[in-house]
């Protein structure tokens, strides 16, 4: 009886589609129409908000100077910088 079933679901999924396509191809029917990204402007506020958190991390930590920025890399650490 199973079987039975399989075969008519196979059968019903193969009238459906005019060529023969993977049986991914017939999955993503019943998948629901959503958004993989948000709205543009949500996304253009998360980017602006981030560059305003890069710009203060780079102003926090005095990376203008080559020595602190080499410090960066290679130990992976961040010091304090001094307010200019």
């Amino acid at each position: 009886m199973i079987v039975r079933q399989r075969m008519r679901l196979n059968n019903a999924s193969s009238a459906t589609s005019s060529n023969s396509r993977s049986s991914f191809a017939d999955s993503r029917a019943s998948r629901p129409d959503a958004a993989l990204f948000p709205a543009w402007p949500v996304v253009a506020v998360e980017e602006l908000l981030g560059l305003a958190a890069a710009w203060w991390t780079w102003t926090r930590f005095g990376l203008r100077d080559d020595a602190r920025r080499r410090q960066l890399v290679h130990a992976g650490r961040l010091t304090m910088g001094e307010a200019e």
